[in-house]
């Protein structure tokens, strides 16, 4: 049964015209960027050590957006917020950081903060020396919310966030799913955010050496987890797809 369903789909790879996932490919020793006519994405390495956004709105000068949350060991309460810095070279250089909850219950009252969110703090910014940093202003420095860019830049915004995020933050965190509330599609190969037979010919395409993954479609190829992507995981995703896992 397994040589009948690799053979299977090593004969749709052959029938298959080259697909095309999401966002490049990054090369360990080179810098990312992502570009479009509203907001820029960079990170100075391949995995996160000086990240963030450079917008073009007509949003006011955002200081930091919110791109995830921090949670403490295994309770659903969140007790920071991830943010990367914005359109600050100086603050860039540092990555993402954390935003503490006390921080934005001082500033901003109850309100809860979603991914996406650009803050504002006007006067000088505070920088804790740990890993990851935290951010906060310092005296008598001010916070204010200046909306969700979501709501302005898209659902491709939104996308870039999750996807560059979690590849961000992989090498450093196991699971940055648990600490960031990021997620990854496991076996979405041609990152579309669904499952489909297109991810196994892609998969095995890329095995076979005729297609190149995105960093964010390595992570998701590897679908049972272990580490590394094999046919095993083209296997898993099928047998996924008619219901036998």
């Amino acid at each position: 049964m397994k040589k009948r369903v690799t053979a299977l789909l090593t004969a749709l790879c052959c029938l298959c015209a080259p697909l095309t996932a999401y966002a490049e490919s990054v090369d360990v020793d080179v810098e990312f960027t992502y570009m479009t006519d509203t907001f820029t994405y960079r990170t100075n390495h391949r995995y996160g050590d000086g990240s963030g956004f450079y917008l073009e709105s007509e949003i006011a000068d955002p200081d930091f957006m919110v791109v995830g949350y921090f949670y403490r060991d295994e309770s659903p309460e969140i007790y920071c917020y991830a943010v990367t810095p914005i359109n600050d070279d100086h603050l860039i250089k540092r990555g993402t950081g954390q935003l503490e909850l006390i921080t934005v219950e001082s500033e901003l009252g109850d309100q809860e903060l979603e991914i996406g969110d650009l803050l504002k703090i006007d006067g000088e910014i505070d920088v804790a020396e740990c890993d990851p940093v935290i951010y906060c202003p310092a005296e008598p420095g001010t916070m204010s919310y200046l909306g969700n860019g979501i709501d302005v830049f898209g659902e491709e915004f939104a996308r870039v966030i999750r996807m560059q995020m979690y590849i961000d933050l992989k090498a450093y965190y196991e699971s940055p799913d648990h600490y960031f509330g990021l997620h990854i599609v496991h076996g979405d190969v041609n990152v579309d955010d669904n499952l489909s037979i297109v991810d196994c010919v892609m998969l095995n395409k890329s095995l076979m050496g005729d297609e190149t993954l995105c960093d964010y479609a390595e992570l998701a190829a590897d679908f049972d987890e272990n580490g590394e992507v094999t046919h095993e995981d083209s296997l898993s995703i099928l047998k996924r797809l008619v219901g036998l896992v």
